[in-house]
């Protein structure tokens, strides 16, 4: 007999999924209602803004779990090279801690692999259970303040308009091509500096 999560599948998402996305997210974004973490405003929760979703389905970087009658979760992703960043992972809260959301997390992982970008980079509350010991448990470790990058910080300002900042941090899961002069995966040619350069950016 198949488990449930044999029975999950994952494709890449279309125009025509984006109501059912911000459907997700809303009912997931739910689980933070009873922490405090994140204040709404009077207008509640707002889904991720279909420019965004449209975006991922453009680039090919939004990705859906869906079983044979529905869509129960989604990973968006967009490129800040050097990494690859998970903007969001929902999971409809009735199929949740099955084994959809690391999965949903795997195919970024892969994704960042396959675009040749050092490694997956998220933003989430350091200690909300199925926020940052989550990912910690998937290899993600978290960077120190003084390793963030501009746009993180530029990030977290914007972040410090609904929620407590102090409380959150950024985290990165290395993948196969993080790599320096001395660290080159298996089967892989070491490279000139400057096809490295030209491949990467990163000099």
């Amino acid at each position: 007999m198949q488990s449930f999560l044999e029975k999950v599948r994952l494709r890449s998402a279309r125009l025509e999924d984006i109501s059912e996305i911000q459907r997700i997210d809303i009912s997931a974004g739910a689980l933070f209602d009873s922490t405090g973490l994140i204040d709404e405003g009077d207008q509640g929760q707002s889904p991720i803004p279909e420019t965004a979703l449209r975006a991922g389905i453009s680039n090919d970087l939004l990705t859906l779990a869906c079983t044979d009658e529905q869509i129960i979760g989604f990973v968006l992703c967009r490129k800040t090279s050097p990494d690859l960043y998970l903007e969001q992972v929902s999971v409809r809260p009735e199929f949740g801690r099955r084994g959809v959301g690391a999965r949903l997390v795997q195919r970024a992982i892969e994704q960042a692999d396959a675009l040749r970008l050092r490694g997956v980079v998220l933003s989430t509350f350091r200690d909300v259970p199925w926020n940052g010991p989550f990912y910690a448990a998937l290899g993600f470790s978290e960077i120190l303040n003084d390793q963030m990058k501009p746009w993180m910080r530029d990030l977290e300002t914007l972040q410090a308009h609904s929620m407590d900042v102090s409380l959150r941090c950024f985290m990165r899961r290395p993948g196969q091509w993080d790599r320096n002069w001395l660290r080159i995966p298996a089967g892989v040619k070491p490279q000139t500096e400057q096809t490295r350069i030209a491949e990467t950016g990163i000099s």
